[in-house]
């Protein structure tokens, strides 16, 4: 009898206390990507800080974060995540550039950008005047692309003025519409004086062109 008690009380007691307990894990820490800082100068290729200037992260983790250069051409991004991506910097007047970037640490990336070519226009010599036979004028000039860019849609506004303080502006687009590269010269029509308009400016007198236009790339 005392053997059969005796297992009787073990088995109570390996049976009791309900459902066993199931141990819970642990999730493992994922591992930090390391953030760093990035800093660096925007600058003219012919030299000079550009202020203002759009420095963004264009791909990665990170990307359309922007910063922009201050009155000396410094930016500067925080806790940006560790790994290759680009930067472009763009300001107003000059070409973007593009960088690649291993950012593996606080790092420095300077630009250098280069001037944007543009178009400038300026007359050159005086009007060419054809008399009709009527006594009417046509009114032509000259302009030159002084500039290192090319433009088109080429426009302006030319007030001409006699010795005697008499004035006519008159608004002109060149025609046919061209391209016009650094150092072209090109002839515009500007209107047509009428007889008695004509007979004020006979004595002589001088002109200034205002001159629009839209810069393209060559």
């Amino acid at each position: 009898m005392r053997r059969i008690l005796i297992a009787v009380a073990l088995f109570a007691s390996a049976c009791g206390g309900g459902s066993p307990s199931i141990p819970t894990s642990t999730p493992t820490p994922q591992p930090q990507v390391p953030r760093w800082n990035l800093n660096g100068v925007v600058r003219s290729s012919v030299g000079g800080a550009i202020v203002g200037a759009v420095v963004a992260v264009v791909d990665g983790p990170d990307a359309g974060k922007e910063a922009l250069s201050d009155t000396s051409g410094r930016y500067g991004f925080s806790g940006l995540r560790q790994g290759g991506f680009t930067i472009r910097a763009t300001a107003n007047g000059f070409v973007a550039v593009t960088q690649a970037i291993s950012l593996t640490a606080n790092s420095n990336a300077d630009f250098q950008l280069p001037r944007t070519p543009v178009a400038a226009f300026t007359a050159d010599g005086s009007l060419i005047v054809s008399r009709r036979d009527d006594g009417s004028l046509d009114l032509s000039g000259i302009a030159v692309n002084s500039g290192d860019g090319c433009a088109n849609t080429l426009a302006g506004t030319t007030t001409v003025t006699s010795t005697t303080g008499s004035a006519l502006t008159f608004l002109w687009t060149l025609s046919p519409p061209q391209t016009i590269r650094p150092g072209d010269r090109v002839t515009y029509v500007i209107g047509t004086m009428t007889p008695s308009q004509a007979a004020a400016f006979d004595a002589g007198g001088s002109y200034v062109t205002a001159f629009a236009f839209t810069s393209i790339g060559c």
